[in-house]
């Protein structure tokens, strides 16, 4: 009888090896370039964000900036006052009452009607600034300003005593026939004042004041009041027929960085789609380089 003889032979297993490793050599490779694919996306996207945000800011700015020049127009245009300012004094001249006001306040209200509508993530805040036009000398906390813009009066208001005090000259259309004075001195502020007319009359004085206590100037009787009280200034012309031009003056030691403005956030700009937002005062002088 034959016997059946089965020899078992070990297979080598060089090849499978191979195999298994370049499968996992393909999955590596495909990995990585699948996180390299999804990071530079996301770098793409992101570069695309701050491109949007960088046109959006240059979008607010070139807004601003032909918002700021065209209240500027205006005002020097419109608004009756002029504006002066060197390293020792901050003047404004203006005719009282001031007859500028109502075509001011036109232009004014032009403005703000027509970038609204053409505009829509624009805001102009113009009510302030056509009721009383004030105006803000920055680095001194001072506003010059009105009860009424247009009306008969006009008041200076420290937010405190860092000033070296007032001059005010005043031409009348009418003959100054007598000047009352009751003046609290001596004292910190200085004060100085020149009120003439047609003929020549005038009454002066030069003096320093108490900065917490009421001085008091009355020409013509009462047709004409200045009062001085916590250092703030009032001019007031209380006689219908009387005017004049007034020039008021801020004796200071004006900063460098100092402006005149417009009050605070007069226009507001919003982008809804990236949500950037601007305010901004309208920025009317600023000392002389």
């Amino acid at each position: 009888m034959a016997t059946l003889t089965i020899s078992l032979r070990r297979v080598p297993l060089v090849g499978k090896k191979r195999g298994a490793f370049l499968t996992l050599g393909v999955f590596i490779v495909g990995v990585v370039l699948l996180a390299q694919a999804s990071f530079i996306f996301e770098n793409a996207r992101q570069s695309e964000d701050i491109v949007v945000a960088l046109a959006s800011i240059d979008r607010i700015y070139e807004i601003d900036t032909s918002l700021q020049q065209s209240v500027q127009k205006i005002f020097f245009e419109r608004s009756g006052i002029s504006i002066s300012m060197t390293n020792g004094s901050v003047a404004f001249l203006e005719n009282m009452p001031n007859t500028a006001a109502s075509g001011f306040n036109a232009s004014m209200k032009s403005l703000e009607s027509f970038v609204e509508e053409t505009l829509p993530d624009v805001n102009i805040s113009s009510q302030l600034a056509t009721s009383q036009l004030p105006l803000s000398v920055s680095s001194l906390d001072i506003n010059y300003t009105h009860s009424a813009y247009g009306g008969n009066d006009i008041l200076v208001k420290p937010q405190q005593q860092n000033f070296i005090g007032y001059r005010v000259v005043i031409v009348l259309n009418q003959n100054v026939t007598g000047c009352q004075t009751d003046m609290e001195s001596p004292g910190s502020l200085n004060f100085s004042y020149f009120i003439t007319g047609p003929n020549g009359n005038a009454c002066e004085s030069s003096s320093t004041i108490q900065w917490g206590e009421e001085s008091e100037i009355g020409v013509n009787g009462e047709d004409l009041k200045i009062e001085i009280e916590d250092g703030t200034l009032s001019i007031v012309f209380d006689e219908p027929t009387l005017s004049g031009t007034v020039n008021t003056t801020i004796l200071a030691s004006v900063p460098p960085t100092a402006s005149i403005s417009l009050p605070p956030a007069y226009t507001t700009i919003f982008q809804n789609a990236t949500g950037a937002r601007k305010e901004s005062s309208v920025a009317l002088m600023r000392l002389p380089s």
